[in-house]
């Protein structure tokens, strides 16, 4: 049953990134300046998708004017997206992990995301 969960959730996650992809986007549906404040702003195919994950809050930026929208995404960022897409507010016990400092901004994120199985691994 975990196992299923898991993968229909990779599988709504596919197609969350992959359908506004191939949608056709005017070229007025974004903005020409950034209402954010990020001085790295996308302009192109994903601007329409960043707009609306600022928006709603799901993405918030590495600092207060930047996004890093060519960076790597991390593990712990990918937690934290995925937590606030769902909602998640409830904490897991990841104490036996000794590779998450506790002190870490991402600690809590791993928590919920860990409660909510969307990451698991070994001591």
């Amino acid at each position: 049953m975990r196992k299923c969960i898991k993968s229909l959730i990779g599988i709504m996650l596919v197609f969350a990134m992959l359908i506004p992809s191939a949608l056709p986007v005017a070229a007025d549906t974004v903005a020409a300046d950034n209402s954010y404040g990020f001085v790295d702003f996308p302009t192109g195919w994903s601007a329409p998708a960043m707009s609306h994950a600022v928006a709603n809050g799901i993405i918030q930026g590495k600092t207060s004017d930047r996004i890093a929208p060519e960076d790597n995404l991390t593990r712990a960022e990918m937690a934290t997206i995925i937590n606030r897409a769902f909602g998640a507010t409830v904490k897991g016990d990841i104490s036996k992990f000794t590779d998450v400092d506790p002190s870490a901004w991402y600690y809590a994120e791993l928590q919920k995301a860990y409660n909510m199985q969307t990451i698991y691994g070994d001591e």
